[in-house]
């Protein structure tokens, strides 16, 4: 999943997979057109076995990533410090899939399984209350 500016200073959150063992999700927040602020989570499962749901709850006080409802990272709005926090932007969601073999399946070992396509995403109890 993805929530992501198309403007040229860059703002997204973004909570994609690493393929393998162990199953890893990524956290990503891009904030005036920068990043640097990744985290790598170990999942007690493999994903995609089964549903699961992912959330991300994005105010003004902080980001939080969920994984079935558990919290998996907090990024707090430290503005106030001189730290970027993304605000202040149009935003759209949408998933997207893509092989990045060199960097996201622990250097080439696993490989998306094409023959298991169509892959799907569903989005549901989408808010804004900005």
């Amino acid at each position: 999943m993805k929530i992501s500016s198309s403007l040229e200073t860059l703002l997204g959150l973004s909570l994609p997979f690493i393929t393998g063992q162990p199953y890893t999700v990524q956290t990503n927040i891009y904030a005036h057109g920068k990043g640097g602020r990744e985290q790598r989570v170990n999942l007690c499962f493999d994903p995609a076995a089964d549903f699961h749901t992912y959330t991300i709850l994005w105010n003004h006080h902080h980001i939080v990533f969920f994984v079935d409802e558990v919290p998996i990272r907090v990024y707090k709005n430290n503005e106030a410090r001189g730290i970027p926090y993304p605000k202040l932007q149009p935003m759209g969601v949408y998933s997207t899939l893509w092989e990045a073999d060199d960097r996201a399946t622990r250097g080439g070992l696993e490989k998306i399984n094409w023959s298991k396509a169509p892959f799907y995403s569903y989005y549901k109890d989408f808010e804004n209350d900005l």
